[in-house]
């Protein structure tokens, strides 16, 4: 994950953020490709878990994603994100749960 400010942002986006356990080993082969590619590798691999999502859903099948982050993950990496603006926005820390 990156994170972008007013002086600039750390580390470019690549794929990398979503190694799944035991595939640590293909990571620089991943970047290699991402940054030879004129494509955002962001939108690009969020493109892939939405296709995949929708047919699974056509499938009636767990989408792949489902099987390796659970619905309650989400639900509180959304509320982690959320938070971040919030407190960005006030200026101020903020409580869990929001």
């Amino acid at each position: 994950m990156f994170f972008a400010g007013q002086a600039g942002k750390a580390e470019g986006p690549s794929n990398d953020v979503w190694t799944v356990p035991g595939e640590e080993a293909l990571r620089d082969g991943w970047r290699a490709a991402d940054r030879a590619s004129d494509r955002d590798p962001m939108t690009y691999y969020h493109q892939l878990q939405d296709q995949d999502f929708l047919q699974a859903v056509l499938e009636d099948r767990p989408s792949l994603v489902t099987g390796l982050v659970t619905g309650e993950e989400g639900r509180r990496f959304v509320e982690l994100m959320q938070a971040m603006y919030l407190s960005a926005n006030r200026h101020a820390p903020v409580s869990f749960p929001l």
